[in-house]
């Protein structure tokens, strides 16, 4: 609960530090967050470049780190805990151990990763839904394990169509599902999420 706050509590301060911006503002907030009794220290921000690291100790005592960082009013934050995970918002990377093929031409959203799983999520192009579920009914066939999941809804919006394979008692789950853009927030991509756990 207390990590969940604090989750909370640092999106705030990005979009606070994005939205002031000057040193004093940034100086100011720094003081504020760091005089708290949250375990939150080592703040620094820039709102000229929308960098903001901050420290502070997780629930079992390990020093958590948080950077985010801003370009070209893009927003994205990594969150690297004492024990080698990373867990990034907005972007990232694909992790380099993951085994599951993943199609180019897609913008990383979301990733995660640590010495036993790892997960990202993909942002692809509306036209290339038929595409994503061909390539992983081709990664799959003939697996044994696992299974195909198939569904639709409408919304306002549209018709969401989720195609999912999942497998291993949990050690592999794939998605390929109408989604909103990050940015545009319009029912107009696909986006692909990857889980792997190693057994």
């Amino acid at each position: 609960m207390r990590n969940l706050r604090y989750i909370a509590l640092l999106f705030v301060l990005v979009l606070t530090a994005a939205a002031c911006g000057g040193s004093a503002e940034d100086a100011l907030l720094e003081q504020i967050l760091e005089s708290g009794n949250d375990g939150i220290s080592d703040i620094d921000i820039d709102s000229d470049t929308g960098e903001l690291n901050i420290s502070f100790e997780g629930e079992d005592g390990e020093e958590v780190n948080v950077v985010s960082q801003g370009e070209d009013g893009e927003f994205s934050m990594t969150i690297e805990g004492e024990d080698g995970e990373t867990f990034t918002f907005g972007g990232g990377e694909v992790p380099a151990d993951m085994v599951t093929p993943i199609a180019d031409g897609g913008t990383v959203v979301q990733s995660y990763s640590s010495d036993s799983d790892r997960s990202v999520s993909v942002e692809y192009s509306a036209a290339m839904f038929e595409q994503l579920v061909d390539l992983y009914e081709g990664v799959f066939a003939g697996v044994d394990d696992v299974s195909r999941t198939e569904s639709s809804y409408t919304t306002e919006d549209g018709t969401i169509r989720n195609v999912g394979w999942y497998g291993g008692s949990g050690a592999i789950n794939v998605t390929v599902s109408d989604c909103y853009t990050i940015s545009s927030g319009q029912l107009d991509s696909v986006c692909v999420t990857i889980y792997e756990l190693d057994s």
